[in-house]
């Protein structure tokens, strides 16, 4: 139906959170002008009254094309991508539902641990910024997320099993009363969050199997 309403010239996105879908769509029609996309923006909470024409101001914008997607129609997503702000970021199909697992899908399924666990309990006072900041998805839209966790969830409950070895380790350590190895455990989070900034990107960004280049406007 999208074929046929649309002219020959248009083209055409999505801004789904999971692409498995959209991609097997895009492959199976091999339709030119679609362009599978995911902007790296939004607030857990909706409504018009919520409405921000900064929401994709200097976010990242996933674009997954796929062997069939016409190169002037991805440079015209592109484009409209940075007039709203935000930074294109092309990412091969099959690494962009396993790295949104670990990247914003896990994320919110710890922020709902977590707000679920302190719900009810007394001294809650004590909640500052670490609280806040850890639990700020918390209370993210159920009906989009119940779709979004199923949608992706092979590669999420994987996520999840990574997560708890990791915490059980952790346990471990404090079972043992081991000073050192804690240390070592946070010495080695430090790093990680250092090598883990995000760098500034100032135009189209292409990741392909773990290895990323820039490619600036008027240079390919």
């Amino acid at each position: 139906r999208g074929r046929a309403a649309a002219g020959e010239e248009t083209v055409f996105t999505d801004v789904t959170s999971v692409k498995a879908g959209a991609v097997a769509w895009a492959r199976a029609t091999k339709e030119p002008r679609f362009v599978p996309g995911h902007p790296m923006a939004g607030h857990e909470k909706g409504g018009p009254a919520l409405a921000s024409a900064w929401l994709f101001r200097n976010a990242r914008w996933i674009l997954t094309p796929v062997k069939s997607t016409s190169r002037p129609a991805l440079k015209r997503v592109e484009e409209a991508v940075k007039l709203m702000g935000a930074t294109p970021v092309r990412l091969e199909p099959e690494s962009h539902d396993g790295a949104v697992a670990l990247l914003s899908h896990l994320p919110h399924a710890v922020a709902g641990s977590l707000v679920r666990m302190a719900d009810g309990r007394e001294g809650t006072d004590a909640a500052a910024g670490s609280w806040r900041d850890l639990t700020r998805v918390g209370g993210a839209e159920p009906e989009l997320w119940t779709q979004i966790f199923l949608e992706n969830r092979e590669a999420l409950a994987r996520e999840i099993g990574s997560l708890v070895d990791a915490l059980g380790g952790l346990r471990e350590m404090l079972d043992r009363d081991d000073r050192e190895a804690a240390r070592e455990w946070l010495v080695e989070a430090q790093a990680a969050k250092k090598r883990l900034e995000p760098e500034p990107v100032a135009a189209t960004k292409t990741v392909a199997r773990g290895r990323s280049s820039v490619a600036r406007e008027g240079r390919r």
